[in-house]
């Protein structure tokens, strides 16, 4: 009997692990999608020589999908004033990451302390060419 109750508290054991594993492929390929939709976002920046209103919205929409939290959660911000050629465009998102631990009621860990936030706060160069028309 003693074997039995060791065996299944062995297996319960090994079966967090197993979870924990899977849902940490699952947070590395959100943060990954985060990266991707930033990038993109990045890019438009550069082009346009500024961090627009268009683009803050947009790219809450989709870091809200991609995250699976609210766009009021997630905070945006960046250079409100276009940038000529070779100046540089600031932006900085946060947002939060849920659910970092599986099976956090059987380690004692309360749902509103299971998370963490993703924070990119980087400088890139403006690319915008003034043009007089």
């Amino acid at each position: 009997m003693k074997n039995l109750i060791t065996t299944i508290a062995s297996v319960l054991i090994l079966m967090v692990y197993l979870l924990q594993f899977i849902n940490n492929q699952q947070i590395h390929n959100t943060v990954m999608n985060i990266d991707r939709e930033i990038n993109c976002i990045k890019e438009i920046s550069k082009q346009e020589g500024y961090l627009s209103g268009e683009s803050r919205i947009e790219l809450s929409n989709r870091l809200s999908d991609v995250a699976n939290c609210d766009s009021g959660e997630i905070v945006i911000k960046g250079t409100e004033e276009k940038k000529s050629r070779g100046d540089l465009i600031h932006i900085y998102v946060k947002l939060p990451i849920k659910k970092l631990i599986v099976a956090n009621d059987f380690f004692g860990i309360k749902d509103t302390d299971n998370m963490g936030f993703y924070k990119f706060d980087f400088y890139t160069t403006s690319e915008h060419l003034e043009r007089e028309n």
